[in-house]
């Protein structure tokens, strides 16, 4: 029996999983001793993944036999703790946190201690998690690699990127994922690259975020049981690097398995992500609709940090685009009320830009550039470089509103410069997109989706037709060509071919 739960531990860190649950059942039926029993059923929770749904019997039974064994307690403990998470009982799962954590220190299990203090920091938010984390990442340092170890040590880099300690967090999770490589831990691996991913984009290399995001959403379609955390960490990647068309059928994707798995915290983030995709292709109303549902789940669970993933500025502007100017104010306030409780330091910038644009849909469109341009003087040494450049972004549209046509171009030639620094391609050619409209010139500046359409025109497709191609709505086709109608003052498709025949940047 012994053997057939080493065989199931080998098979599930190899991702094949049919053969671990195969394996670990056989285990469970043969094995006569309770540390075997008990393993066998704890890795079979494992194998029901984050939907811990009708895994009670095999937990409470693994609890019963764990009695007066200390290192299987504080086991069976946390595994309760986790479940009670997922049940939505945050109370129930510190509780059995804090047993787990006494049992494993009674029997010196650091490995243990570290998963322990690596849950509990993942469930706390703000400083008193990024503390747990920080713990659980430095006990884990010196332990063998396991997936414990390196879920504490990935953990404590993205508690030092959440504080904006950017270049720690870039250090540990590079050393961390050569170490998982050199080791051969596909499964770690996996997990370890949407670290990669997030540290690398916040940090402004926005081409190797790309990269490990794609790394990443391989090796999830390859050997986990479901691939939406991948779809999500590719989608995000392709939004800030790649191709916004690209993230949003990456993140369609995503939706699909998060909702097939249950997961409301993987649910969450596909709004979240799909919002600000929606956002960035110029659908304010459907980006709000998308983010009200994230934001709706996150109120439901009462862990609001608004420094782990950045994006309620974003859902202010979706809300400030779609007319809810009222909801926008509500928002922002209770947000910036998060952040300043949490004082999650890195959250100010994008709130500015929030309010700005809020402070503009009042009608106060010199003042909202004013308190905008402000707001980027004091953190101009921000240490996520694509907060500075949206920043910049937002008040070169500001100034332009209060027809301060110098002051919008400098600021879009800024916004253009730091995207570019960052490899963020479809934010600087959304960037110089609006230069291009600021300058009044026919050419350059035509954004992806922009410069995609044309192309569709050209060979004869519908608006329907280019729709499906970039995955865009109906509305959305026309939008764009509407404004290219616009920009380039011309009337239909026929003069819009025309007009742009010699223009290098269409090809």
């Amino acid at each position: 029996a012994g053997r057939w739960l080493e065989a199931a531990r080998y098979a599930f860190d190899a991702g094949a999983l049919d053969d671990a649950r195969s394996h670990a059942t056989t285990a469970l039926r043969t094995a006569s001793d309770r540390r075997t029993r008990v393993g066998a059923r704890l890795l079979l929770v494992e194998l029901a993944g984050e939907d811990h749904s009708g895994t009670g019997p095999l937990l409470d039974a693994a609890f019963c036999e764990s009695a007066g064994i200390p290192d299987l307690t504080a086991h069976t403990r946390m595994y309760r703790a986790v479940k009670a998470y997922y049940d939505g009982d945050v109370e129930v799962a510190l509780a059995e946190l804090k047993r787990a954590e006494e049992a494993a220190e009674q029997c010196h299990d650091l490995e243990r201690l570290v998963e322990v203090l690596s849950w509990r920091g993942n469930i706390l938010v703000g400083s008193e998690g990024d503390s747990e984390l920080e713990r659980a990442g430095q006990l884990a340092r010196g332990l063998p690699l396991t997936a414990a170890t390196v879920g504490a040590r990935q953990l404590g880099a993205m508690g030092r990127l959440f504080r904006g300690d950017v270049a720690e967090a870039v250090r540990r999770i590079t050393a961390l994922r050569a170490a998982v490589e050199q080791s051969g831990a596909v499964r770690e691996l996996a997990a370890v690259l949407i670290s990669v991913a997030g540290v690398y984009g916040r940090a402004g290399r926005c081409a190797e975020a790309l990269a490990a995001g794609r790394a990443c959403v391989r090796l999830y379609v390859d050997v986990m049981s479901t691939p939406g955390p991948g779809l999500l960490v590719i989608a995000m990647a392709e939004l800030n690097g790649g191709s916004v068309a690209r993230a949003a059928e990456y993140a369609r994707q995503a939706t699909a398995a998060c909702l097939a798995a249950g997961d409301e915290d993987w649910i969450k983030l596909a709004s979240v992500t799909t919002g600000m995709i929606e956002l960035a292709r110029g659908e304010p109303g459907t980006a709000a609709e998308t983010l009200r549902r994230a934001y709706a789940v996150e109120q439901q669970r009462g862990r609001v940090d608004p420094g782990q993933l950045l994006w309620h500025a974003d859902f202010v502007e979706a809300l400030v685009g779609a007319g809810s100017l009222a909801e926008a104010v509500e928002v922002l306030a209770s947000v910036t009320a998060s952040v300043d409780r949490l004082d999650r330091q890195v959250a100010h910038l994008g709130l500015a830009r929030a309010g700005a644009l809020v402070t503009a849909a009042s009608g106060r469109v010199r003042d909202a550039a004013d308190d905008l341009a402000s707001a980027i003087d004091r953190w101009i040494d921000h240490p996520y470089p694509l907060e500075v450049a949206r920043a910049y972004h937002a008040l070169g549209g500001l100034e332009r509103r209060a027809h301060r046509r110098g002051a919008a171009r400098a600021a879009y030639q800024e916004a253009e410069r730091r995207y570019g620094l960052a490899d963020a391609v479809p934010w600087r050619e959304a960037a110089a997109t609006d230069l291009a409209r600021l300058n009044g010139g026919r050419g350059p500046g035509l954004s992806e989706t922009e410069r995609r359409i044309v192309e569709l025109v050209r060979a004869g497709a519908t608006n329907r037709e280019i729709g499906r191609v970039l995955f865009l709505s109906v509305k959305a086709v026309e939008a764009n060509l509407t404004r290219l109608y616009r920009r380039l003052n011309v009337r239909n498709r026929a003069q819009l071919s025309q007009v742009l025949d010699d223009v290098t940047e269409v090809r």
